[in-house]
């Protein structure tokens, strides 16, 4: 299983890295030439430079995250960091510089999305604990005046139920009538999961949802959430063996060459007071 992981990685991962380093070149070899040529007056042509920048610089930043969630060469893995913290910090510059341009920080690319040909993606927003906190707290408020509600509904019907029988004279509820009420609503909700399954089938024979065996989690979900856990423990692993290894080496540098190195520096010195003099 290890060297299947090191294997993918070595093949899938060093190619999306050297697809986005190559894409990085050729992205800063035309900012440098942008920057050579004279500068643009319209608001527009800038605005269309800077954010197709920005989208590509983005689309680098999530081929270079793959390649250092994914590699577990820990002298990769520290090379791809610094590399993707220098585009991030051109994606800040780049976003501070359309804000400045166009005195907003909601900006709109749905032109330029067109003209690279892609589709943009839903952001996912982070929720903050205050207001993850508020809205359980409205969730559960809710569902505990629905609960009063139906229950002050049941408490009524009660009530209303046993002032008819006390206006009609009746001593209970017949038990016939019971019955026929009990079968009635067993009749109903039977046909419902009946008419509820057929339309189930019906939606899978469309192709509208999945089969009910789809739903399930299959092997191969589960071999790549297993092979994800053991990726991570490795990464882990080699980057403590990383840390490990540079001090132990340069323990032993300074153990092995340090008098070598210390004497040579000595004689160094001697001889540049000898011929000083």
């Amino acid at each position: 299983m290890v060297e299947s992981i090191r294997s993918v990685c070595l093949s899938t991962y060093n190619k999306i890295w050297a697809e986005a380093q190559e894409s990085l070149n050729c992205l800063l070899q035309k900012e440098i030439e942008e920057k050579s040529q004279k500068p643009l007056k319209d608001r527009l042509l800038v605005f269309q430079m800077l954010a197709t920048f920005y989208i590509k610089y983005v689309q680098i930043f999530h081929n270079l995250e793959s390649a250092y969630d994914q590699i577990v060469h820990p002298q990769k893995r520290l090379i791809i960091r610094q590399v993707l913290d220098g585009v991030m910090g051109r994606i800040l510059e780049l976003k501070n510089e359309m804000v400045e341009l166009e005195f907003s920080e909601y900006h709109y690319f749905d032109d330029i999305l067109q003209d690279l040909k892609l589709s943009p993606k839903k952001p996912v927003k982070v929720m903050l604990l205050e207001e993850a906190v508020r809205i359980i707290q409205v969730a559960e408020r809710a569902r505990q005046g629905r609960l009063r509600a139906t229950f002050m509904k049941q408490i009524f019907l009660e009530e209303k139920r046993e002032r008819l029988a006390r206006l009609q004279g009746s001593k209970g509820p017949d038990i016939e009538t019971a019955a026929m009420c009990i079968q009635r609503i067993w009749r109903g909700h039977t046909q419902w999961k009946k008419t509820l399954k057929i339309r189930e089938e019906e939606m899978v024979f469309l192709g509208m949802i999945p089969p009910p065996h789809f739903q399930r989690p299959s092997a191969s979900l589960l071999r790549a959430q297993k092979v994800d856990t053991l990726r991570c423990e490795i990464q882990e692993k080699y980057e403590s063996d990383f840390q490990k290894a540079l001090v132990s080496i340069k323990e032993r540098v300074k153990e092995i060459e340090g008098p070598d190195i210390k004497e040579t520096l000595q004689d160094q010195i001697r001889q540049w007071f000898i011929e000083c003099r």
